[in-house]
């Protein structure tokens, strides 16, 4: 799979601020707020409302848990993925690397060699499952409120 097939997957394309694949690290941050989205994207139709409404709880644990998940398992070549984003005053990053994700799932990633398996033996369970995808979330990602 190529970046952009991968890009066209992602939970929050949209509002990806930067995305940079390096030789073997990827770094996706998310836009900051409505006002930094708006800044380099003045043609969207995208409200603040709309904005607000997308980013819920269960969308955010997608985007931190599924993108880099993904990002390892079908990106050649990706070791580590770093996702960052912020939201309402809260900021979510994820330092992910396959090793540390299949040692805690049981579970090689590279062992899911289609997106069948994929679906089958990851998505369906970590992504979908509400409870299961919390567990790697709190897991994995850090959490911190920001303070003005």
């Amino acid at each position: 799979m190529d970046e952009k097939e991968f890009i066209s997957y992602m939970t929050g394309k949209t509002f990806i601020k930067i995305f940079t694949k390096n030789e073997n690290e990827l770094i996706i941050e998310y836009y900051s707020d409505f006002n930094d989205y708006k800044e380099h994207n003045p043609e969207s139709n995208v409200s603040e409302a709309d904005y607000n409404d997308f980013f819920t709880k269960n969308t955010i644990q997608k985007i931190m848990i599924s993108n880099s998940a993904f990002a390892l398992r079908f990106l050649p070549s990706t070791k580590l993925v770093s996702i960052s984003l912020n939201f309402k005053g809260t900021s979510y990053s994820v330092e992910l690397d396959e090793g540390r994700l299949s040692e805690f799932l049981s579970l090689s990633l590279s062992s899911l060699n289609t997106k069948e398996l994929w679906f089958e033996k990851f998505s369906n369970v970590y992504i979908y499952n509400m409870k299961n995808r919390e567990l790697l979330f709190n897991h994995f990602v850090k959490v911190e409120q920001q303070t003005a």
